[in-house]
């Protein structure tokens, strides 16, 4: 048995319950005309800075503090990291910089990912910070095992660059066509699908379009295996069951 509550007017909802009939599985739902618009705010982030304001700052209470530099929005920026315990700072070497790393630097700022990075030409003399060799499943830089040093300068060359990243908030309008749960074409973000599994599962943008990202947060959780499951699906226990219902 499934349970989920439906919007009132959405005819494909209707289709997935006719679906579901024909595979003699009970749909139980309430129907409620702004169920989804709660689901939203669930999903909302938000992030500070604007190319005139102050630049983004990290959200969370880190020793490694991130500031975006040199903005052109208020999204992406020049990774600047700062480390509170001894207040040495510096901007992060462009030659190591990868995908995993400008995700956890993305997360770590308060956004659901990393829409895109690259490495720009900059003030060498402002490198401290030589890589962050994050595996993608961190949500603080905290936990990568960075590298640096006040030498980091001499072993960043020109043509290295500094790091730059653009962020991405995703977008929680559940109006737009194919962003809402029971209709994701996941362009947006994951329209509040839950992951789940032994292996983590991140939201990226290639440049043919989005997919994602599997990483190995432990070796020893067996079997591997990831999972995205609709917010709309909950699991119940029926009466004549041993063991709960499942749906994804």
């Amino acid at each position: 048995v499934l349970k989920q509550t439906l919007n009132c007017n959405n005819a494909k909802l209707m289709r997935f319950k006719e679906y579901l009939q024909e595979l003699n599985i009970e749909l139980v739902h309430q129907c409620v005309e702004a169920g989804i618009q709660e689901m939203r705010k669930q999903m909302e982030l938000s992030a500070i800075g604007m190319n005139t304001l102050p630049a983004v700052r990290s959200k969370r209470n880190t020793d490694f503090h991130i500031t975006l530099i040199n903005t052109t929005s208020n999204t992406d920026g020049i990774v600047s990291i700062r480390r509170r315990s001894d207040d040495a700072s510096g901007t992060l070497c462009g030659a190591e910089w990868t995908r995993t790393d400008a995700i956890v630097v993305c997360r770590q700022l308060g956004f659901f990912s990393a829409y895109s990075f690259s490495s720009v030409p900059w003030n060498m003399d402002s490198v401290y910070f030589s890589q962050l060799r994050c595996g993608g499943n961190e949500f603080t830089i905290d936990k990568c095992p960075l590298e640096y040093s006040a030498s980091a300068s001499n072993n960043c060359s020109k043509a290295d660059g500094v790091a730059r990243v653009q962020c991405f908030r995703g977008n929680n309008n559940y109006k737009l066509p194919g962003n809402s749960p029971i209709d994701c074409n996941f362009n947006n973000g994951l329209c509040n699908w839950k992951r789940g599994g032994t292996l983590f599962m991140q939201w990226i943008m290639l440049s043919s379009g989005p997919a994602y990202l599997i990483s190995m947060p432990n070796r020893n959780f067996k079997p591997y295996f990831s999972t995205i499951t609709s917010p709309l699906l909950k699991v119940i226990r029926t009466d004549d069951e041993d063991e709960p219902s499942r749906g994804s």
